[in-house]
């Protein structure tokens, strides 16, 4: 299916009263039981934390948002899925690699329309988020 398809099949909302003027969104924070290690494993990724808080707030700046690291007496985070949108196809096929290596889990890249036409990788963490790296490709 092409986009021109794609986009006659699935968008459907009119502009309306609720859309706010919302400037972006900036900040992902999760909170994990296994700190220590999910710590290891994001550092292991995103290098060392570019934010630190006593010894229980760790944060990474991953483009124009913030992902934050908190400990948790009540379990891990569930469906809950963060997209990162990456410069370029290279980019998502390393940063793939990153979390696989890491010990995520998931498949290799593809190009498929979602919302628009993007490259995108699904993975799955350890610690049960799952992550859309994604690369927009030309409608066109």
């Amino acid at each position: 299916m092409n986009f021109d398809e794609y986009r006659r099949k699935y968008y459907r909302r009119e502009v309306a009263d609720q859309d706010w003027a919302i400037e972006g969104m900036r900040g992902y924070s999760i909170y994990v039981s296994s700190y220590a290690e999910a710590l290891i494993f994001y550092s292991e990724i995103f290098g060392e934390a570019h934010y630190k808080e006593k010894d229980f707030t760790h944060g990474w700046r991953l483009g124009d948002a913030w992902f934050t690291l908190f400990p948790s007496e009540k379990g891990d985070p569930q469906n809950v899925e963060i997209t990162v949108y990456l410069q370029s196809k290279m980019e998502v096929d390393r940063l793939s690699q990153a979390f696989l290596t890491a010990g995520a889990r998931g498949k290799k890249a593809e190009e498929t329309l979602m919302y628009v036409p993007v490259y995108v990788s699904f993975l799955q963490d350890p610690f049960g988020l799952s992550w859309s790296l994604v690369h927009s490709l030309s409608a066109e």
